[in-house]
């Protein structure tokens, strides 16, 4: 290993430094850390082994399937290509059965790790599915009630913001800031780790919210930790704890943890941005375990088509839940009316017209930990088929987009089973 000193006013270091000004405004939401950025822009761990020498990791269930996935892995290659990605893992699942598991590049540069598909990335937001999906087991036994203010159940939340209901939060319409002071410092300088969610609520308790709840729509990871503190105390244990009792184990999730420090064994080095064919900048050492629900998870896209096909799988989910989960929140207008939220966002979930397809229903999230990974999780529940996808670098939205014209591939539209929404 050596350690390679760039000079940031010749041409190259200029533009480096100008993606990583980027990058750093991304991750905080426009809160100043240019000049921490800066200080790690100067010094890059350098790996003399090529990203383009690593070998596939591909596992397949039925040969059938060859041509597709040949074609899949072949995209995953233009992939790392066109977007300057260390590594990509892949999984792809048709008929409620895993068709492929793929993995290529490395999880970590610098010490040689190839990427394989047990290697485990950030998967930032789509620990918000997996959170809704845990509420809905509760209300599924009759445990929960949605519109109950979650006061009852957790007293220590600021009476001023008590009326707040657990389906505000899931829908993100209860008002609560995604960007705020605390977390910035959270993160990057204090760096506290959490046990448990109710004890990281005073992170941003005391911020006002910004507007009634359930009147607007703002995307809140903060409103998915205070999801996550209720869940706790509706199921009197930690968050970590009720998700792997009622989410991760029953679906077979190995590969999924709660995501703080120190680091995992299979987990994978995030990157900032490449600086040569063979150096890479890894992502600014930070602490997330605050988040919980809202994007503090380690997974796989293995462990990510399994849960997804627990979701549509009646003896895990009931239909009921999934179409409250699935179905875009509506938003009043006045006069009786009401809209359809920006996002066409559920009860942890995404779901839109596949491009090109409009009799094909696709439900999604997304999830991105900011100049550092990024990942993908798309359900086809016509075809009972899904495609997941991480990565540890950030990527452009046309990453996902290509996710769903792979799906998209997988399936024939003659014979769809019926629609679970």
């Amino acid at each position: 290993m050596k350690v390679l000193f760039i000079s940031i006013v010749n041409e190259k270091g200029g533009a480096i430094v100008k993606r990583l000004i980027r990058l750093s405004l991304f991750f905080v939401g426009g809160i100043t850390t240019i000049s921490i950025v800066a200080l790690f822009a100067l010094i890059v761990i350098y790996s003399e082994t090529a990203i383009t020498d690593a070998d596939t990791t591909t596992t397949v269930n039925d040969s059938n399937w060859s041509i597709e996935n040949s074609a899949v892995i072949a995209d995953m290659e233009i992939l790392m290509s066109a977007y300057d990605l260390p590594s990509v893992s892949i999984a792809v699942a048709v008929n409620g059965e895993m068709v492929l598991a793929s993995a290529r590049g490395y999880a970590n540069v610098a010490d040689g790790i190839s990427a394989t598909p047990a290697t485990m990335y950030s998967i930032g937001s789509i620990a918000k599915p997996m959170t809704a999906v845990a509420m809905m087991r509760y209300w599924d036994r009759g445990i929960i009630d949605l519109d109950s203010p979650i006061a009852a159940r957790l007293p220590e939340w600021p009476g001023r913001h008590a009326a707040i209901t657990p389906r505000q939060l899931a829908s993100h319409s209860a008002g609560i800031p995604h960007v705020y002071s605390g977390r910035a410092s959270q993160e990057l300088i204090s760096q506290e780790i959490y046990n448990n969610a109710r004890s990281a609520l005073s992170v941003f308790a005391d911020e006002s919210l910004l507007f009634e709840p359930g009147q607007d729509f703002t995307y809140s990871s903060s409103g998915y930790t205070l999801l996550s503190a209720w869940l706790e105390a509706v199921a009197g244990q930690d968050w970590q704890d009720l998700m792997d009792a009622e989410v991760w184990r029953p679906l077979m999730m190995t590969s999924t943890v709660l995501h703080r420090q120190p680091r995992q064994k299979q987990e994978a080095q995030d990157y900032m941005a490449r600086i040569s064919e063979n150096t890479w900048l890894p992502r600014i050492p930070t602490e997330r375990s605050f988040m919980f629900g809202g994007g503090a998870v380690l997974s796989s896209p293995v462990d990510l088509v399994r849960f997804a096909l627990g979701v549509m799988n009646d003896d895990f989910l009931s239909p009921e839940s999934r179409s409250l989960m699935w179905q875009p929140v509506a938003l009043p207008m006045g006069e009786g009316e009401s809209v359809i939220n920006a996002q066409n966002y559920g009860l942890g979930w995404r779901s839109d017209e596949t491009p090109g397809s409009s009799s094909i229903t696709g439900v999604h999230h997304g999830g991105t930990v900011a100049g550092g990974a990024s990942s993908f999780l798309l359900l086809y529940p016509q075809f009972n088929a899904v495609i997941a996808i991480a990565t540890n670098a950030a990527t452009p939205p046309e990453l996902r987009a290509a996710m769903w014209r792979i799906l998209r591939s997988y399936i024939s539209t003659d014979s769809p089973r019926e629609p679970s929404v």
